[in-house]
C-alpha cells in the first residue's frame, strides 16, 4: 500500500513484531497498555480495519507476565512464539537486569517458552511449551523447508544456553531438541534460509558490536560496528528465498549510538543501521540510517519484514513532551 492510505492504531497497546498473509492481511503481535498480557490481531489490507483479536495470557498465573516476541504466518497458520512467567519463591536470582544485554534473569520468576498456533480467524489450535524449570525466552519461530517449524530461545543454566527445537507443525509436538548449546553472541533473533541454514543477529561477546552468524552447515560470523561511540546491536533478520537452491540474502536491522549505561534508553539511541549479507558467504554491506525525525530525538528499530521485494522497518522515536511515536520506512530490495 502507499504510505499513508491508512493508519494503523491499536488503542492502548505497543506492536512488537508484524507480518503479512498472501491476501496481504497484515498480522500484529504486542503488550496490552502497561499490562502483563500480549496480544494478537489481523487487520484488513483495504481499509485498516481490525478483523479480531486475541488477548493472550497466563491463565495458569494470571496476572504474571506473558511476553509475545515473534510472529510467523506460513500458508494457512499463523504461529506465535513467547514466555509466561511465574513466581516461585523458593528461587532466589539476581536482580533484573536488562534480557537482552546480559541475561540477568528476575528475582524469584520461573518462565517457560511456548508456541501457539492460530488459524487466519483467530482460532487458537495448539500450544506447546518448552523450557525447563528455570529462567528461558523465546527468540524466534521460522519454518523449515520440511513444513516442520524450527524455534530458538535462551534458557539460563548457570549460564546462557541457547537452544534450538524442531516441532510437527501440524499438532505442536516437539521432533527434536539441541540443548545446551553455547552460541556467541547474546542472540536477539533469527531466521531460516530456504536451505534450512540458521542465522543469529544480537551483539558480539564484548557487547559493543552487532554479529550476525551462521550456526549451521558452514559456519561465519561477521560483527558491525556503527556507533560513535556507544554500543552497536542487531535486533532482527530476515532472508529472502529463492525458488532453487543458491545464495539467499540475509537483511538485518539494529540500533546504534545506545547510551554504554543505558543501552535501552531510546534517547541515546541516535540512529539505526541496515545490513545485508550473503547466505553462503557472509560478504555484505551495511548503511547507516538516520530516523524521520531529528536525530538528537533518538531512533530505535522494533522490527524487519520482507513481503514480496520490499522491506518493511518499523521503528519508534522518542519527542519531548510527546512522548513515544512509531515510524515505518519502506525500501526496495535490489535485483
Amino acid at each position: 500500500k502507499k504510505l499513508g492510505e491508512w493508519n494503523l492504531k491499536v488503542k492502548n497497546g505497543h506492536i512488537t513484531r508484524m507480518a503479512f498473509d498472501l491476501s496481504k492481511n497484515l498480522y500484529v503481535i504486542g503488550r496490552v497498555g502497561n499490562t502483563q498480557r500480549g496480544f494478537l490481531a489481523k487487520f484488513d489490507d483495504n481499509s485498516g480495519k481490525e478483523l479480531w483479536s486475541n488477548v493472550i495470557e497466563n491463565k495458569e498465573a494470571p496476572g504474571n507476565h506473558t511476553e509475545l516476541n515473534d510472529l510467523l504466518v506460513n500458508g494457512r497458520w499463523v504461529y506465535v512464539i513467547g514466555e509466561q512467567c511465574f513466581p516461585h519463591p523458593a528461587i532466589e536470582h539476581p536482580e533484573p537486569g536488562s534480557p537482552d544485554i546480559d541475561n540477568t534473569p528476575p528475582k524469584r520468576l520461573l518462565s517457560q517458552v511456548f508456541v501457539r498456533r492460530f488459524d487466519k480467524r483467530g482460532s487458537e489450535k495448539w500450544k506447546t511449551f518448552l523450557g525447563d524449570h528455570g529462567w528461558s525466552k523465546g527468540l524466534f519461530v521460522d519454518v523449515h523447508p520440511n513444513g516442520n517449524l524450527v524455534v530458538g530461545g535462551r534458557w539460563w543454566e548457570n549460564s546462557i544456553l541457547f537452544h534450538f527445537a524442531h516441532l510437527d507443525a501440524a499438532n505442536g509436538q516437539v521432533i527434536e531438541r539441541n540443548r545446551g548449546a553455547h552460541f556467541r553472541p547474546n542472540p536477539i533473533s533469527g531466521c531460516l534460509d530456504q536451505e534450512g541454514e540458521v542465522y543469529l543477529v544480537g551483539r558480539n561477546p564484548g557487547g559493543n558490536l552487532g554479529r550476525i552468524s551462521r550456526v549451521s552447515e558452514n559456519p561465519w560470523s561477521i560483527d558491525l560496528d556503527v556507533g560513535e561511540p556507544g554500543k552497536t546491536r542487531f535486533v532482527r533478520a530476515a532472508v529472502t528465498r529463492p525458488p532453487s537452491a543458491g545464495d539467499a540474502v540475509i537483511y538485518a536491522v539494529g540500533s546504534a549510538n545506545g547510551s554504554i549505561l543505558n543501552p535501552n534508553d531510546i534517547n541515546q539511541i541516535k540512529n539505526y543501521f541496515i545490513a545485508s549479507y550473503s547466505s553462503i558467504a557472509g560478504e555484505g554491506w551495511s548503511s547507516r540510517l538516520e530516523g524521520p525525525d531529528p536525530v538528537d530525538n533518538g531512533n530505535e528499530i522494533t522490527d524487519l519484514e520482507i513481503y514480496r521485494d520490499r522491506l518493511f522497518i518499523v521503528g519508534r522515536h522518542a519527542i519531548q513532551p510527546d512522548g513515544e511515536k512509531v515510524f515505518l520506512q519502506v525500501f526496495k530490495i535490489p535485483k
